[in-house]
């Protein structure tokens, strides 16, 4: 697996008002799978995670998916494993492109 690191802003810069309903208007049935991976130390400052997102949408649709992260370790969209890099990670935001009904 290949790691990026990048400095990620506070969540609350991701995402305006204007681009959620624009989402919210290409995303069907959303659900979502989280699994945290949280060490003993109190210090930690990271931790781990796997987070699997399934929707549907209109084929060709394009749209992102905040993430405020130092690594993204893996994406897969539509079957297609990618790194960080070819799924646009930029410390914030990943580009999803290319969707299938």
């Amino acid at each position: 697996m290949v790691s990026s690191t990048v400095e990620a802003p506070a969540p609350h810069d991701n995402l305006s008002e204007l681009e959620a309903s624009g989402r919210a208007s290409l995303l069907t049935n959303l659900t979502y799978s989280i699994a945290l991976s949280l060490s003993g130390d109190p210090g930690a400052e990271t931790f781990g995670s796997r987070t699997e997102i399934t929707f549907d949408a209109a084929d060709g649709a394009s749209t992102f998916i905040d993430l405020a992260a130092e690594t993204v370790d893996r994406v897969e969209l539509n079957d297609r494993v990618m790194t960080a890099e070819q799924a646009g990670f930029d410390g914030h935001r990943l580009q999803l492109t290319g969707l299938r009904a």
